[in-house]
């Protein structure tokens, strides 16, 4: 646990590190132009081998092929090395590539030498912070995997002055810097350990020591209170982790001395508060650290068993004590406290925990004490002595098994609901042939719901262990099919699933039939959901016609698990055949409103539209403090009205008095307390406590709450002044609009640092975030660095390719088709001359259209409105469904920029060009107004249905021409374009 902790915490996620290795491939030859000039070769080229050398060999032979390969194409090319060497200097620093680089070189001093004398030219230059973060990884990661034994000869010195300077601009990872400086400013321990006291340093100072077999000088060991004053203090989980870890490594050195009693003190007194929320790392290093310190270890035991027994922590954490026994030496003690407990005067509900905790640590020599239970009067106490005695198998695994298919068979379902489901689970993995006949009865008898996954589970287990009963099984599950009476549905549903596990043909026409009703009421939804389950296990794409007519007819529930039923099957369709039909049942089916009807028929409703300039009269100090999605909602909406009023008059006058209260709202904003703020942002992130602390508190939603909440507000103050709404009252909004912006350019500028600056997920500042920001800001933003992210989302091989975030080019092109559009109308606005991104972005709308209709199937996938509890989505249940991650906020808040990009194509299109955009006009409107017909349309829990049909308004407008009744009259309709304000049109244009 505290090796893989550590991992996470200086490397970053191991999930994340083997994704960014599966994709970056081509992406890492951003910078390798002088590559791409090797002449071609019989062997492989330069860039052959950058990009085999970007994916992580799986096994030494691999690796060893590519050494061969690169030593075929240096006979040939003696600067074969060298060119990689570079090449790797010059590519992403949050890739993982150089440790493939060096797990080639670290045993070849030739190559080995050529690395480090590439990385301190790096260093010693005037290159990009990019390419000094690399040299850093290539340094520090070398020294590590040589343990500290390394030469570096005359340049020690001068490479120590180097690192510290970018050490102390924050250029660099500390688990890389500090290495460095261990071997070239020994003397900086000090400093780390009396100065600076950053935990993340002292515990790699320490670590590398510890594995180097170094000595560990006084002044590290004298640190030890300061650890645990940052452990006792510290509101930052980092330093907690560090610093305790820190501690491990100081414990493993047996260099505590007389801290060793308090660092005791504090483990037992922390382990003993619980654990504070969901898996508490920091309790369960707790717990560990104590096993280590090997102090006072029947006191120790005495003190904490009894709060496990009384299950003060939750079940699941009697997992952790076995490291702890372990540690201490004292299984047998263990045993012996634990043992006593058999022979008290315990609930039942206790002593089954107790059963389970001897369970977890092996006591099977307390096996016979627990042989009684398995005939204890409560059926939950004997499930645990079942659970337990099977696992210290022979001969107790034969005494109860026959006893658990006993109860199974014959207990009281009603009165034993959820223990019946987890003996069901036990018997499913351990049962023989006659479990099967057991468990078919209580499926045709099952009338709760808490065990019906769990007899379908098994009986697919044990059907697939012992298939010669298959046929029999099949049979009796068709009889259930037939009964008339479904009832509560469970039994039906649950044969049909199983039926569909085991392929079986003949459930066709029952699941077809099941999809024809409109589901009215539970059991028909449970059923109805079954029958998606059986036919997904089958061909699915055989049903796409029936699976469409039952989506039409559901409600929110029904169509979430629809859209499941298509992620689960979407590698079966074809994309045209998929496309036809969706297209057929979901856009072009049923009568349309027109776009004047559906544009004007929108309600905005004005009470709640006040709240917005009370929230900006509330935080005079801050007005991205608005962080709540209402807010942010509300200037959306209010975005809308303004560009929606020159073609529906009944807006024009809630558009003014939204405008006259957000101006008169925004007067008594603290400019100068943003400024303040806002200078602190530009600087440098990681030096200012004051930003840390803030962003280390906000969520990854609740800041794009903050960030769109700028977006539209800045867009709303920008069109009062373009389209002239309040003519001569609107001078006094030049502050508010200028500290949006400002705030918003600083955002952008650190936007490759926020997401490094807190752990709070990868949607801190993705890709269309930072494309919609650019967006908003417009032409007057010159500054480049949001730019430069920006281009490393776009897979430079495929351009249809697009990363969530900026550092993780290559992402599908179904799971990309959204985000495509704002990133590459974005990169256009920078460059509108540009033929080849012309091309990209008239390239990303026929991709939106492509997988649009996946687009809206996703609108209905989101767990929390599907039903499903929060605790589901951390077991797996998430936001996003499918091999491509679709979310259901995908649709809605990028379908505006798509119009914008139409209207801006459509203004200069020449030749070609004017037909592939005629063919998008059509289909994009006719879409829009299917979902402004949809009066429940939304975008899961993420946006409410007022969101997502002003954002659908924005969306039309740029669409609107003089064929539409409202807007033949209005003269500067090019004006209206939507999310774009009219500076970018006009720069898009120019």
């Amino acid at each position: 646990m505290r090796v893989a902790l550590k991992f996470i915490l200086i490397q970053g996620p191991l999930v994340f590190k083997i994704v960014i290795c599966a994709i970056c491939g081509t992406s890492l030859m951003v910078g390798l132009s002088t590559l791409s000039q090797a002449q071609s070769m019989p062997s492989d080229s330069v860039a052959d081998l950058m990009q085999s050398l970007s994916k992580t060999p799986t096994d030494s032979s691999e690796l060893n092929k590519l050494i061969t390969r690169i030593d075929d194409r240096q006979k040939t090319d003696p600067r074969t090395w060298s060119k990689l060497i570079q090449g790797v200097l010059n590519s992403d620093p949050e890739s993982y590539i150089y440790e493939n680089l060096i797990a080639t070189i670290k045993d070849r001093p030739e190559q080995l030498a050529l690395a480090l004398d590439a990385s301190y030219r790096v260093l010693d230059s005037n290159s990009s912070d990019a390419q000094k973060r690399m040299a850093i990884n290539i340094l520090g990661y070398l020294i590590i995997e040589k343990k500290g034994a390394i030469d570096l000869g005359a340049r020690s010195e001068k490479l120590g002055v180097l690192t510290e300077k970018l050490r102390e601009k924050r250029i660099g990872k500390r688990g890389y810097i500090v290495p460095i400086l261990i071997l070239t400013r020994p003397n900086l321990v000090g400093d780390v350990f009396k100065t600076r006291k950053d935990p993340v340093e002292m515990y790699v100072w320490i670590n590398s020591l510890r594995k180097w077999n170094k000595p560990v000088p006084t002044v590290i060991t004298q640190s030890v209170p300061d650890l645990l004053q940052i452990i006792q203090s510290s509101d930052k989980k980092e330093s907690v982790d560090y610093a305790m870890m820190a501690l491990d490594e100081l414990t493993e050195l047996n260099a505590l001395g007389s801290f060793a009693e308090t660092i005791w003190k504090v483990y037992l007194s922390r382990v003993k508060e619980g654990p504070q929320s969901g898996l508490d790392m920091t309790w369960i290093q707790s717990i560990e650290l104590l096993g280590k310190l090997k102090l006072h270890s029947r006191e120790t035991l005495d003190r904490l068993l009894p709060d496990f027994v009384d299950a003060k922590y939750g079940v699941r954490y009697s997992y952790f004590l076995p490291p702890l026994i372990e540690g201490l030496g004292e299984k047998d003690y263990a045993e012996s406290l634990l043992g006593d407990y058999l022979s008290k005067n315990l609930s039942d509900q206790k002593m089954a925990g107790v059963i389970r905790i001897l369970q977890v640590i092996k006591a099977k020599e307390l096996a016979a004490r627990i042989e009684p239970f398995l005939t204890a009067k409560d059926f939950g106490l004997r499930v645990a002595a079942y659970s337990a005695l099977i696992s210290f198998g022979e001969p107790y695994r034969s005494q109860a098994l026959p006893l658990l298919k006993k109860d199974v068979e014959t207990i009281d379902a009603f009165m034993n609901a959820f223990q019946l489901g987890d003996a069901i689970e036990l018997l499913g993995s351990q049962g023989d042939e006659s479990t099967i006949a057991i468990l078919m009865e209580r499926l045709k008898n099952l009338d709760q719901m808490y065990w019906g996954n769990e007899i379908r589970d098994a009986l697919v287990h044990l059907l697939t262990k012992y298939p010669k009963n298959k046929k029999d099984v099949e049979a009796q599950l068709y009889e259930l099919l037939k009964n008339p009476n479904r009832g509560y549905a469970i039994p039906w549903s649950r044969a049909l699933e199983i039926l569909g596990e085991l392929k079986s043909p003949d459930i066709i026409p029952y699941a077809l039939e099941e999809l024809k009703a409109k589901p009215i009421n539970f059991e028909q939804k449970n059923r109805q959901e079954a029958a998606l389950n059986a036919l997904s296990s089958m061909q699915g794409k055989l049903y796409l016609d029936q699976v469409l007519d039952l989506y039409l007819k559901s409600d929110n529930h029904g169509k979430a698990q629809i859209a499941d039923f298509f992620e689960k099957n979407y590698k079966n369709f074809s994309e045209e055949e998929l496309l036809t039909t969706l297209n057929d049942k979901l856009i072009l089916n049923g009568p349309l409103p027109t776009a004047c009807d559906a544009l004007c028929g929108m309600e905005i409703d004005s009470k709640e539209l006040a709240k917005l300039p009370q929230a900006l009269k509330a935080a005079p100090a801050e007005v991205s403090s608005a962080t709540t999605r209402s807010v942010a909602g509300l200037a959306l909406q209010s975005t809308f009205l303004l560009q929606a009023s020159p073609f529906c008059p009944k807006f024009k006058e809630q558009a003014e008095a939204q405008a006259s209260q957000v101006t008169s709202a925004g007067n008594v904003v603290c400019v100068e307390c943003q400024t303040q703020r806002q200078n602190t942002v530009v600087e440098d992130i990681p030096l200012t406590k004051e930003l840390k602390d803030r962003l280390e508190n906000l969520s990854g939603v609740g800041f794009s709450n903050s960030l769109y909440f700028q977006q539209y507000l800045h867009l709303f103050l920008k069109d009062l002044q373009s389209k002239k709404v309040l003519e001569g009252k609107v001078g006094y909004t030049k502050d508010l609009k200028q500290a949006l912006f400002d705030r918003m350019s600083s955002q952008v500028r650190i936007a490759d640092r926020l997401e490094k600056a807190v752990s709070k997920g990868d949607s801190f500042f993705n890709s269309y975030a930072l494309a919609s920001t650019l967006l908003s800001l417009g032409p007057e933003n010159v500054d480049q660095t949001g730019y430069q992210l920006l281009e490393k989302s776009i897979d430079p091989k495929d351009h249809s390719k697009v990363g969530y975030v900026p550092s993780m080019s290559g992402d599908s092109e179904r799971g990309s088709a959204a985000r495509r559009v704002p990133v590459t109308l974005a990169l256009l606005m920078k460059d509108p001359k540009n033929p080849a991104k012309r091309e990209d972005l008239l390239a990303a709308l026929e991709g939106y259209k492509k997988y649009l209709p996946s687009l809206m199937l996703a609108t209905y996938g989101d767990p929390f409105v599907s039903g499903f509890s929060g605790i589901d989505r951390i077991f797996g249940k998430t936001w996003h469904s499918g091999e491509d991650s679709l979310a259901p906020y995908y649709l809605h808040p990028t379908f505006p920029f798509v119009t914008a990009s139409l209207r801006t194509l459509e203004a200069t299109a020449i030749g070609k060009e004017k037909g592939r955009l005629a063919a998008l006009r059509g289909y994009f409107k006719k879409t829009i107004l299917r979902i402004l017909a949809d009066k429940s349309a939304q975008a899961g829990s993420f946006l409410t249905p007022e969101e997502a049909r002003a954002l659908a308004g924005l969306a039309l407008i740029p669409l609107l021409d003089e064929s539409d009744s409202c807007a033949k009259d209005v003269k500067n309709r090019a004006d209206y374009s939507g999310v774009l304000t009219e500076d970018a049109m006009n720069s898009l244009l120019n």
